[in-house]
């Protein structure tokens, strides 16, 4: 995200204002104008938005690597192989994954995963993009749309469940209540990318890449806030390749760089005002029009 700070001074930062209310409030409270740039609200366009996918791949990849370390653990119960074991004498099902939110990192999530040889699901409210996960995995994927009773029926047999849900500038759903734990696998892995925008499940809470999981009724949560951060020279390349052009456009531009379609959508915040209808509903402040 870049800030312009009373239209000359500048600083680059990132922020999620939709899970962070007391650093969105304060930012319209001094009156700074905030463009979150290119990140989230600021991409309209699948050609933009593509600029990114590197940063959003990075952040699973991480959390995959601990699946594989949870499912080989000798010091766990519940460990299995993510691929099929098809030995004549000795025929053992896939892991089953689940993936929530079919979008950048849901998609790099079933990649892997198919890789990996799992029985691999996405869910998502959008028909078209379901429609492209099929044109892309063909049967290597059940794609179903996303409802609450299709979520629950989907995860209570899983042996991992990705949260990769993104509503641009507002707060990520709380797609897994409390009351489906109890019905899951003991010892399921449950990995929130969500968790920035303050996660997808009811029990979801930032942790860090010191000290990343915690369980809530055996289902053990892997919640680290900012996941690209494990990998911070690749996550810091990607980023910057993808949002150089529109700080080099702010600096030369300053205010004026809002012309700019992708900037002007990702406007979150101008003369002390949230201009960001999602980012002002999350965070129970009035909306107003930017211009």
């Amino acid at each position: 995200m870049f800030s312009v700070i009373a239209y000359h001074h500048q600083h680059r930062a990132e922020y999620f204002f939709a899970s962070d209310p007391h650093v969105g409030t304060n930012v319209g409270k001094h009156g700074w104008s905030d463009i979150e740039a290119a990140i989230e609200t600021g991409w309209t366009t699948d050609a933009a938005a593509n600029q990114c996918c590197a940063l959003n791949r990075s952040a699973f990849n991480h959390p995959l690597n601990f699946f594989e370390l949870h499912f080989v653990d000798d010091r766990s119960d519940n460990c299995v192989f993510f691929s099929r074991i098809s030995d004549l004498d000795c025929r053992v099902l896939p892991a089953k994954i689940t993936i929530i939110g079919g979008g950048v990192v849901g998609t790099q999530a079933a990649r892997i995963a198919i890789g990996m040889g799992a029985n691999t699901t996405i869910l998502d409210r959008s028909l078209p993009r379901l429609r492209q996960l099929d044109d892309l995995f063909g049967e290597r994927v059940k794609t179903r749309y996303s409802t609450i009773d299709a979520i629950e029926e989907e995860i209570v047999d899983s042996d991992a469940v990705i949260g990769a849900v993104l509503v641009p500038g507002a707060s990520a759903p709380k797609l897994i209540k409390r009351s489906h734990l109890v019905k899951m696998k003991p010892g399921c892995v449950f990995v929130d990318v969500a968790i920035d925008q303050g996660g997808c499940a009811e029990t979801s809470k930032p942790t860090t890449h010191r000290d990343p999981v915690y369980t809530v009724d055996e289902v053990i949560h892997y919640c680290v806030a900012n996941m690209p951060g494990a990998v911070p020279l690749t996550s810091s390349y990607a980023l910057n390749n993808a949002t150089l052009p529109f700080g080099l456009a702010l600096a030369s531009n300053g205010a004026k760089a809002i012309a700019d379609s992708h900037l002007r959508n990702g406007l979150n915040v101008h003369a002390g005002k949230i201009t960001h209808r999602a980012v002002a509903e999350s965070l129970n402040l009035e909306f107003s029009e930017a211009f």
